[in-house]
């Protein structure tokens, strides 16, 4: 009897190795792998998924440490929370989701990293921003839904690149809630049919939608191209700022929109709204973009503040921008419109062009009668 007991142990204990080597072997990550997996759970049905990963920080170990090619690598992000990933030193990196309402991540940085590809997930906010690029690189984000507190992507060690990084955007929404949605400060960035928001409780009395310039001391040239989409800095009732623009561009920062919306809305407090702010030399290049601003009371709406910089943003205005009188503000030739002036019952469209030198009835030149209005 203790003979076919031992025997049977022997058979159960053979087995269950066997099973736990069978497990073992697929549960071995192939250091070769050009794709990989990040999965909160990593078993189907009791059966290990082979080269997974249920963690990021176990996944950015094997990525820098013992992953034995360098070339293109794809991690499949699957439905979770994940924690916060780094992109470091690592080149043809793709992360895709399962969709920005299914995947995140507690924040993704990245250094000298090259053709970065990141597709259908969220990023939420990590110190200083969701997406923080440092130094050299490239990437593509398509798909994408960033969430900050402070900034949505900002950028740093500039002084160090070797080329400019270029980083381009597809169907994509970036938001933050209190500073600057996009700070670039020597990238090159392309941003297609994507919406930039910013709405929320200031940080120190300062918003910026997109801000472009340059960090104190770096020599560097960056430059923001937004096409399509949406552009809205927001402000949320009883907040008082101390500055509010939905583009700032200065020290060799550029700015073209094209073919998009912008919007500065104020709330019930005598705010002043700026939509376009070139400083210390700063270019932004806004043709063809529609314009919504709204203040209330006294405040003025600041269509384009310009200081020893360059602008090019003509717009054309409907009639109703002329009941805000000198509470509307931009630079001389840049806005018109139109106003049909009747005349023994003969009315007549009259082109009117703004000038800060017509005071009396607003700042608009009237071509026609060759006067101020």
């Amino acid at each position: 009897m203790k003979k076919k007991i031992s025997s049977f142990l022997s058979v159960v204990l053979l087995f269950s190795s066997l099973v736990f080597i069978s497990n073992s072997v697929q549960a071995v990550v192939d250091n070769d792998a050009s794709i990989v997996k990040l999965y909160k759970v990593c078993t189907v049905n009791n059966v290990e998924i082979p080269n997974c990963f249920t963690t990021s920080a176990s996944l950015m170990s094997w990525i820098g440490n013992t992953r034995t090619v360098s070339t293109a690598l794809t991690v499949e992000a699957g439905p979770g929370v994940h924690d916060f990933f780094r992109c470091s030193d690592t080149d043809k990196l793709s992360i895709v989701g399962a969709g920005p309402t299914q995947t995140s991540f507690q924040g993704l940085h990245a250094s000298n990293c090259f053709d970065l590809n990141v597709q259908n997930i969220t990023i939420t906010n990590s110190f200083p921003a969701p997406i923080y690029w440092i130094g050299d690189g490239s990437s593509i984000w398509t798909n994408v839904q960033v969430l900050g507190d402070i900034y949505a992507w900002t950028e740093t060690n500039c002084g160090l690149i070797t080329k400019r990084p270029v980083h381009k955007w597809f169907s994509s929404q970036l938001w933050s809630k209190s500073k600057t949605v996009f700070l670039a400060s020597c990238s090159e960035n392309w941003i297609f049919g994507s919406e930039l928001v910013l709405k929320g409780p200031s940080f120190n009395g300062v918003k910026n939608g997109i801000m472009v310039r340059a960090a104190t001391g770096e020599n560097t040239y960056p430059e923001v191209h937004l096409y399509g989409g949406n552009l809205r800095v927001i402000l949320q009732d009883d907040e008082v700022y101390s500055g509010m623009n939905a583009v700032k561009a200065g020290r060799n920062g550029e700015v073209h929109i094209h073919g998009t919306g912008i919007d500065v809305i104020g709330n019930n407090l005598n705010n002043n709204v700026t939509a376009i702010n070139a400083v210390d030399g700063g270019i932004v290049h806004a043709a063809q973009s529609a314009f919504v601003m709204k203040t209330t009371g006294n405040g003025k709406l600041i269509r384009i503040s310009n200081i020893a910089s360059k602008v090019m943003a003509p717009y054309l205005w409907e009639s109703d921008i002329l009941a805000k009188g000198s509470d509307f503000v931009s630079v001389n030739g840049a806005d018109s419109t139109t106003e049909t002036v009747c005349n023994n019952a003969v009315c007549i469209p009259h082109s009117l062009i703004y000038t800060d030198s017509c005071t009396a009835n607003g700042p608009w030149y009237d071509i026609s009668s060759n006067s101020c209005r």
